[in-house]
């Protein structure tokens, strides 16, 4: 066989093979560059959760002198209330659960598998927490718990209780839903229950952040709560101390179809045009 038309030969057997392994890389290419975006739009769902909670057994209540002798306290009365709520993408549901005396827990709940609202009075807590991840948005949980007594005072001074308290709040927007947000808060609150409001005494901590910009936000907070009360011989006074949280999404959380991004279509067609250059280069060799 001539010289040439064993080069001929071997042109056609090995070409072909070299000209298939190089589409087949710009084939990966292709598919890689096709993938990207897809993976850049990948999001988690959005997210809130909140809890807060007081340590009764930290709870005290301290008696101090101004100097006209020091208040004796007497309780008289006690209960506790805890109720939950939560705005679902079914039926809005609703709970409260009271109970006469310190001495009896008491337990509330709330919500559905995915917006869920708890309360729980304990001998030793105070808690509520509130929790959505509802796919849909437009959902909401709250949750209080309160621990409520009235006092009468024998003499005159002040009297201070203090507890200690933990708050907690996490939410995770997904970027498509306008908002998520979660809320904490621990009071301590007494007031004269024969006088106007404004001799109400409080004291308290909230966690409160907005959502600037869908961002993430994660925050813990924990200390003593101190509520100083100037009282007076044979007043009553009534008392509470209360735990809240909510959680909430809304609007609607769905990932839109995102299209492939301009910038991109060049480069996958500069690569169509690379492998039909090759196809091109190897017809006429």
């Amino acid at each position: 066989m001539p010289v040439k038309s064993k080069i001929g030969l071997i042109r056609e057997k090995l070409f072909p093979q070299l000209f298939k392994e190089k589409i087949m890389r710009h084939a990966n290419w292709l598919i890689l560059a096709l993938s990207i975006p897809c993976l850049s739009n990948t999001a988690l769902a959005a997210s809130a959760s909140a809890g807060a909670s007081l340590d009764w057994s930290t709870f005290s209540v301290s008696t101090i002198s101004l100097g006209a002798g020091t208040p004796m306290l007497t309780w008289i009365d006690s209960s506790y209330s805890a109720s939950t709520s939560a705005i679902t993408s079914g039926p809005d549901i609703s709970q409260t659960d009271f109970v006469p005396d310190w001495g009896t827990g008491s337990l509330s709940s709330a919500g559905d598998s995915s917006t869920q609202a708890w309360a729980e009075i304990a001998a030793d807590a105070i808690s509520a927490n509130a929790s959505d991840v509802n796919p849909t948005g437009g959902s909401s949980a709250t949750a209080s718990a309160i621990r409520h007594g009235e006092f009468t005072v024998s003499g005159n001074g002040l009297i201070l209780f203090s507890v200690t308290y933990s708050l907690a709040i996490d939410f995770y927007p997904d970027g498509y839903s306008p908002s998520s947000n979660a809320t904490a808060s621990a009071t301590l609150g007494a007031a004269k229950a024969t006088a106007s409001s404004n001799s109400n005494h409080l004291a308290y901590e909230l966690l409160f952040p907005a959502s600037p910009n869908g961002l993430a936000h994660s925050e813990r907070k924990t200390g003593t709560l101190y509520l100083p009360v100037v009282v007076a011989d044979g007043e009553t006074y009534s008392f509470y101390a209360q735990a809240t949280s909510s959680a909430a999404i809304s609007g609607s959380t769905d990932v839109p179809s995102v299209p492939l991004p301009a910038a991109v279509w060049p480069f996958v067609s500069g690569l169509i045009g690379l492998a039909g250059a090759s196809l091109s280069r190897r017809r006429i060799a």
